[in-house]
């Protein structure tokens, strides 16, 4: 075997990874062709760009005319299939004349350029590899397209369905017929709709406000014609590494299509045909439908999670019929959910939960949150039920109609295992794999969000408010698509809850899992009703993030993530990468399993060091010297390896929200109506005043922080109130971040009743701070100034008369200034 003499070849250093790829002692189960798939590198070849231009131009000539677009769209396609087969089996032909040795010569002058072609080659498998695993290079040297996910083992087993229960006869299925017709059998029934109860619909949607439609002008939007400039922006924007559909084509080979003068036309009228008048293409109507794992045990079908491969060109449509519903839908959907809303973030739901569980534990509330299961959430939805909710919110009939035979008029093939199976019809359900999905989603469950917060009988959860009418300032219900966390002030509210799930579910068909429900105590307060509270060992986790009620139970779920970054920095490190691969792997793949964590979740600096152990015993595996962690978080132009510092990481994460709030005045976020998107940030500051009080020992500030700008709580740890210095606080992370940042304020220019506001630390020059004592520091620069009403308010020291508060402390500052020994900054 022939092996490329240059070092810099991938090649070299993975040799044994390409034989145990190839290694016939894999233990799997038998395993079909799947879906044929077109290269995506053929878009790049301009031989073969060359050629289909020839074909398609040939081809759409010999059209008859007039033909319904979709079906000159057919017969395009049909044509570059046809053109894509024959260049395959030229290209096998052609590799295996260059392969045989009896027609390589044997003269030596013409070694190396065979030499040459063989290194090409093999460069050519690499890629080709690279490709298949579906992750990119980290970096040039280090083949990451098999070492920067999982071992070998763990790809074999995600992709390979182990023997199911058939749903019918419950006994175990392994042979090929067998699991197929238990998939079949099971997302037949999934996919085949229940009766619903009209009245059910009507009684749901007829709460919904007036408000709530569209305006002309958007449903004017909706049906807007579409350009062939919108079709190219739209596969522009699409993912280069894509799976398609049941056609095999990427979307970059699709694009041809799109962009040759011949076809162009006809790409438009299809694609406007589908939106204007539902006619949709008969190879939009099938999809093949592959089985991902959630959650052991992997022999029951209700564990894998179903994700639809659609034609590149139909996502491209849907893609786009799915942006236009995210612009109008912004004002449909109240601002509780933030699933797939654009300007909305999973992490707000996160802190506002930490902010409501820190209110509840000051005010000793006997609130719950109530977290609900639903099965199969978007398998479902009913299509009349989803007509009838898109209808009434406005959309235009025709966009309906499309929506209804996208998803509706469907047939589905289960892939297991590399086996299609009979055509399933879809009848209810939206497609998970869809752009469109999501949005369809958030609006069908949005007239059930509503009817639970116009119901008078569920109170509002209360948080401090600032304003005179507080109605902004109560929340219910927290959701992120289907994941919903109920806020009930009282467990007996829970019965007017189910009145409304049962209401929804025999409207749209959804079905919730009771059985798996959890309740937690909002103060973590035990109660004689079944709920999670400060004892119980474990916390309750939404959308990630820990409802931890107790000290021991936020370690426990430290330890957890501790745990599952050791487990992947032990897999990786078997992997043989250099130190630049170690780093791409641990930014790229590792640590980023915490991020989402250490966005609102305050650890310990115990959690932290332990981090820093595993990062520095991964990256000075079997290597010497051994390199400190601080060098290798330090930049790579400063000699460092550039590793992310949880520490710092976790600060940085905080700059989404301290930046809105160290913007903008106080006046933007407390008013009656707040002019910020984010639900979250004008509560964090009504809780911030609210645990502000003039009273409080040493607080002897001229003016009441309640009625100054909150950024000096920030800017100024002496206004911080106690509470707020909590480390489970929802305030901590903020106040420790805004912390570690550089601050200098010689070029800033403030009034002079402004200077009174501030700690006599921060009016001192910092070369002279250690002649300040500690209980001079945080007092305000008020006890020892005053202003000055005959000159024009400017400051003045304070006359022995005029001490009113810590006269000794006041005399001594002035003594100091006096002497020269404490100079003010200018």
């Amino acid at each position: 075997m022939y092996a490329s003499s240059d070092t810099t070849n991938p090649l070299r250093k993975r040799v044994p990874l390409l034989l145990l790829l190839n290694a016939s002692y894999w233990i799997t189960y038998s395993r079909g062709k799947g879906l044929w798939r077109a290269h995506p590198r053929l878009a790049s070849n301009p031989h073969f760009v060359k050629h289909l231009n020839r074909i398609l131009s040939k081809n759409v000539h010999q059209f008859h005319m007039p033909c319904p677009p979709p079906k000159n769209g057919n017969r395009s396609r049909h044509a570059l299939q046809h053109f894509i087969y024959s260049t395959k089996k030229r290209a096998g032909i052609t590799k295996k004349l260059s392969l045989d040795p009896s027609l390589l010569p044997v003269l030596s002058p013409q070694l190396t350029v065979v030499e040459q072609q063989l290194t090409f080659l093999q460069q050519y498998h690499v890629d080709d590899l690279a490709l298949r695993s579906g992750i990119r290079w980290r970096e040039m040297g280090e083949l990451s397209a098999v070492y920067l996910k999982r071992t070998i083992s763990a790809r074999q087993s995600r992709q390979t369905i182990p023997p199911l229960l058939h749903p019918s006869s419950l006994s175990l299925c392994s042979s090929k017929d067998e699991m197929l017709d238990a998939a079949a059998t099971f997302y037949s029934d999934l996919y085949s709709p229940d009766p619903i109860d009209p009245a059910a619909i009507d009684s749901l949607l007829a709460d919904l406000p007036d408000s709530l439609h569209l305006s002309p002008s958007a449903s004017s939007f909706m049906i807007s014609p579409l350009t062939l400039d919108t079709l190219l922006d739209a596969f522009s924007r699409s993912p280069k590494k894509s799976s398609p559909g049941i056609d095999g084509l990427p979307y970059v080979i699709v694009r041809l299509i799109v962009i040759h003068p011949s076809c162009s036309q006809i790409a438009v009228e299809v694609f406007n045909n589908a939106l204007c008048f539902a006619d949709i293409p008969p190879s939009w109507l099938r999809s093949c439908v592959t089985l991902l794992p959630k959650k052991p045990p992997f022999d029951t079908l209700k564990n894998w999670r179903p994700i639809s491969l659609i034609n590149t060109d139909a996502k491209v449509f849907t893609r786009i019929l799915s942006s236009r519903m995210i612009i109008t839908a912004s004002k449909l959907i109240n601002p509780y959910q933030t699933g797939f809303v654009r300007g909305r973030f999973i992490a707000g739901n996160g802190l506002l939960m930490k902010l409501v569980m820190e209110q509840a534990r000051i005010s000793s509330s006997s609130g719950i949150g109530l977290l609900l299961d639903q099965e199969k959430a978007y398998d479902r939805v009913h299509p009349d039920y989803l007509r009838a909710v898109l209808l009434r919110f406005g959309y235009p009939l025709t966009v309906v109609d499309c929506i209804g035979c996208l998803f509706f008029s469907t047939d589905l093939q289960i892939n297991v295992n590399g086996f299609l199976s009979q055509c399933i019809p879809q009848r209810r359900g939206l497609k998970q794999g869809d752009p469109i999905s999501p949005i369809l989603f958030n609006l069908a469950f949005e007239p059930l969000l509503r009817k639970i917060q116009l119901d008078s009988r569920i109170m509002w959860y209360r948080l401090p408010s600032p304003v005179p009418n507080p109605s902004v300032y109560p929340v219910k219900l927290l959701a992120y698509a289907d994941d919903i966390i109920y806020l009930l002030n009282d467990p007996s509210e829970l019965t007017h809850l189910q009145a409304h799930l049962s209401l929804y579910s025999r409207a749209s068909n959804a079905k919730v899992n009771f059985h798996k429900t959890e309740a937690v105590s909002l103060s973590g307060a035990s109660s004689i009703y079944n709920s999670h509270d400060c004892q119980s060992p474990a916390p309750v986790v939404y959308l990630g993030f820990p409802l931890n009620t107790s000290t021991s139970q936020r370690n426990l779920f430290l330890d957890g993530n501790l745990d599952k970054v050791s487990k992947a920095c032990q897999i990786h490190q078997q992997r043989g990468l250099f130190v630049p691969g170690r780093t791409a792997v641990l930014n790229s793949l590792v640590l980023s399993k915490l991020w989402h964590v250490l966005r609102v979740v305050s650890v310990p600096m115990s959690f932290f060091k332990c981090m820093q152990s595993v990062i520095s015993k991964f990256i000075n595996f079997r290597i010497f010297p051994k390199i400190s962690f601080s060098t290798a978080c330090s930049s790579r132009s400063g000699g460092g390896l550039g590793v992310l510092d949880p520490v710092l990481q976790q600060s940085a994460l905080q700059l989404r929200w301290l930046q809105p709030l160290m913007s903008s005045p106080t006046d933007i976020f407390v008013s009656v109506t707040p002019h910020v998107k984010s639900f979250v940030l004008p509560r964090l500051i009504a809780f911030l005043y609210s645990q502000v009080s003039t009273s409080v020992s040493g607080n002897h500030f001229p003016t009441a922080p309640h009625d100054l700008d909150h950024r000096f709580s920030f800017l100024f740890p002496t206004r911080r109130p106690p509470a707020t210095k909590n480390i489970n606080g929802s305030l901590y992370l903020l106040f420790q971040a805004i912390d570690r940042l550089p601050k200098s304020y010689t070029d800033v220019v403030i009034s002079a009743a402004t200077c009174l506001e501030l700690p006599m630390a921060s009016i001192i020059i910092d070369s002279q701070l250690s002649a300040l004592r500690r209980s001079m520091a945080s007092l305000p620069s008020s006890v020892s100034d005053t202003l000055d009403s005959a000159n024009e308010n400017c400051l003045r020291p304070k006359r022995s008369t005029e001490f009113t508060i810590y006269p000794s402390l006041s005399r001594q500052i002035l003594r100091l200034v006096t002497n020269d020994e404490l100079a003010l900054l200018p």
